[in-house]
């Protein structure tokens, strides 16, 4: 549930965290409860008991040690489960979680794995070659953010996504996190054994916690996670299995964890204690192995295998394990240097706006796999409306929705993407913007949500606003999104008539403690969303409109004094002609956060009718440096006054022509006046006795 305590345990093959005196004899979720799960399927048993008398009648013979200098090579692929494209875990670290593997199981001097065991001489190999003999990196990344968030009830939904032939790959997992809504601790890792893959080999694999996973990950278990959850995917039980069972040489492979020399243990060791002796052996006492991989101690402490541990993992490999760490396997996977000639590439693109301005440059990339060497684009509606390079920048002159099609090419084949209507090119709106999200609508015409694909995002909503009946919320309540940015895009719209102007949004929020630092800010593009200056921020707790905490529930604002109404100015962005503003919700999982009444007010360039006027006036050149001319024609004598003004209407020049007759004029204004201005957008009013008229200018320099 959301903000559950959490506290800390490996209960059944999973590591939790903390408080381990208090729960450290719960028995909930992990390798253990899926066992025992699965031995409710009398064909999984049936393959468990005969597995387990095979071992037992193996371990009985005068010599039942593999042949020393013997490695077996497991090939491995590593899927992250994530809620958006955002990567959490960088590829690196897939690379040092490998070689903490490598360094425990090989027993490598140097390393922490140099402790007091055996050399399993096991290691673990990234796969370079995948199911279909393509090229591969051994590492997938897939966007589920329902799956990203992963309850180990729905282990199968998840593996699901995405599993390679487990006979083939060891496939580990690691979604974002692991949640439990057991109340006991946080799960951050899990195995199924080797008996699973007879009967469901669609399970078989390893599960890891995102932030458990990678020697850097965790400063408590550097990377060990993985291994004890692999010493359970090669066959291992835990020091503990079944508390001071199997503790005579007589039982030791039948009871316990059925490894003679892993003295036995009551239960779970946390920590780095020392002298803990839980059981009594026989027919010599020995305390618990806490440096043992298959106990639940900090990483620090954990170095070892025991021989007997590395015969148990011998006899599944080859009883049930025999294919994946066979030579014609490590062939197949890259695992023994071979490389894969290629596939053809799947072509894959994007495109850095999908709703574009007019004019606006729209840059697409190409996110085809497997080596393509040559693209062919087609822009429908585009300039150019076709490309070869790998990655095109357009323009589309005329509003509408457009189709884009690539094909990628290399030496073995080619691949085609279409898709339609895939971009949207629009024309600034003349009207300033106003927004309260009334209507039938999820999203208004042309707004755009940017947010990595996230589960919770800006949602429109019917059960709170602060004018009318409907606004846009982000729910932060569910902690689904910590970290994750979420933004709102407005329409494109015009200011190029505005002499000044603000921007007033009523927002709601209500912190959930102190700790959460929800966040919300707000931005500006001038060109139609490439870039975009930040004008507003506020997080938590300046982000709240009312007092106290809202911690049992979801926060909905019910009350009119529920929101607070906030005013930017948009001065600095006078006489721009495209224009977005952005919102952006910045999560800390606290609360939820909600938007209404978004308006933008502002002085407009004069409009009046010149020939009402009875005068009229233009300025050259524009834009303007040194020096400019103001061309006035007069119907009748009047006086006309003169005034050069900054964005934010400070007087910059000033000048008075006095009375003069009907006609054509000209007043110059030299370099002495318009030297020192700096670049930028001004305004040019021209005041006479029926009136006034503005002009936008533009200064270069």
């Amino acid at each position: 549930m959301h903000r559950t305590i959490k506290l800390a345990l490996c209960l059944g093959g999973l590591f939790l965290l903390g408080m381990q005196p208090v729960i450290s004899q719960q028995r909930v979720c992990g390798t253990d409860a899926i066992h025992t799960e699965m031995l409710q399927d009398p064909r999984y048993r049936q393959v468990v008991d005969d597995l387990e008398k095979r071992y037992e009648n193996h371990m009985a013979q005068p010599n039942p040690h593999r042949v020393s200098g013997v490695v077996r090579k497991i090939p491995v692929v590593v899927h992250f489960i994530q809620s958006s494209d955002l990567v959490l875990v960088p590829d690196a670290e897939v690379h040092t979680q490998i070689g903490v593997l490598n360094e425990d199981f090989r027993k490598m001097a140097g390393t922490p794995g140099f402790g007091l065991g055996v050399d399993t001489e096991y290691e673990f190999c990234l796969a370079t070659i995948d199911p279909n003999g393509c090229p591969t990196t051994g590492i997938n990344r897939v966007v589920s953010p329902l799956r990203a968030y992963h309850e180990q009830a729905d282990g199968a939904l998840m593996k699901a996504l995405i599993q390679w032939d487990p006979r083939k790959y060891l496939n580990i997992w690691v979604p974002r996190t692991i949640e439990t809504t057991s109340g006991v601790g946080q799960v951050i890792g899990y195995a199924t054994f080797p008996s699973q893959l007879s009967v469901a080999p669609h399970l078989d694999g390893i599960v890891i916690h995102s932030e458990f996973f990678g020697r850097n990950s965790d400063p408590t278990f550097y990377g060990e996670t993985a291994v004890h959850e692999a010493g359970h995917w090669l066959g291992l039980f835990h020091t503990f299995q079944n508390g001071c069972q199997g503790n005579s040489a007589s039982t030791c492979t039948s009871q316990g964890d059925r490894v003679c020399d892993t003295p036995q243990a009551d239960e779970a060791n946390f920590g780095c204690p020392g002298g803990v002796n839980s059981c009594t052996d026989s027919p010599i006492d020995y305390p618990d192995q806490i440096q043992n991989y298959l106990d639940y101690t900090d990483g620090v402490c954990m170095n070892m295998f025991t021989q007997g541990q590395k015969d148990r993992m011998d006899f599944f490999c080859t009883s049930i394990r025999t294919q994946i760490w066979s030579a014609a396997n490590l062939t197949a996977t890259g695992c023994d240097g071979t490389v894969s000639p290629g596939c053809e590439p799947v072509a894959e693109f994007a495109a850095d706006h999908i709703i574009a301005c007019v004019g606006q440059p729209v840059q697409f990339t190409d996110r085809s796999t497997l080596s393509p060497t040559s693209w062919n684009w087609t822009f429908t509606g585009a300039t150019p409306a076709s490309a070869t390079t790998q990655s095109p920048s357009v323009v589309y002159n005329a509003p509408g929705l457009y189709d884009v099609i690539l094909a990628s090419s290399n030496g073995l084949g080619s691949d085609t993407e279409f898709k339609i209507g895939y971009v949207t090119v629009v024309e600034p709106s003349p009207t300033l913007l106003q927004q309260g999200f009334e209507g039938s609508f999820v999203l208004p015409p042309n707004w755009l949500i940017t947010d990595n694909q996230g589960l919770n995002t800006w949602e429109w909503v019917t059960n709170a606003s602060s004018a009318g009946q409907n606004s846009m919320k982000v729910k932060n309540f569910e902690a689904n999104n910590v970290g994750e940015k979420m933004s709102l895009h407005s329409n494109p719209f015009s200011m190029a008539n505005v002499i000044s102007g603000y921007l007033t949004f009523d927002h709601s929020y209500k912190k959930f403690d102190s700790m959460t630092l929800d966040g919300l800010g707000v931005f500006v593009s001038t060109d139609c969303g490439v870039t975009w200056t930040q004008v507003w921020s506020k997080i938590n707790p300046y982000l709240a409109t009312i007092a106290g905490n809202a911690t049992t529930g979801e926060w909905v604002p019910t009350q009119a004094s529920h929101w607070v109404s906030d005013t930017v100015s948009l001065d600095s962005f006078a006489g721009e002609p495209n224009v977005k503003v952005r919102f952006e919700v910045t999560s800390g999982g606290g609360q939820s956060v909600y938007l209404d009444n978004i308006n933008i007010t502002a002085t407009l360039v004069g409009a009046q009718d010149p020939a009402a006027l009875g005068w009229d006036f233009n300025v050259a050149p524009n834009p303007f440096q040194d020096q400019m001319r103001i061309h006035y024609s007069l119907q009748r004598a009047t006086a006309m006054d003169f005034t050069l003004t900054d964005v934010h209407g400070r007087l910059m020049w000033q000048v008075n022509t006095g009375m003069q007759s009907p006609g054509n004029h000209q007043l110059e204004v030299m370099d002495h006046a318009l030297k020192n201005l700096p670049s930028g957008i001004y305004f040019l009013k021209g005041m006479g006795q029926t009136g006034s008229l503005t002009r936008k200018l533009v200064k270069l320099n």
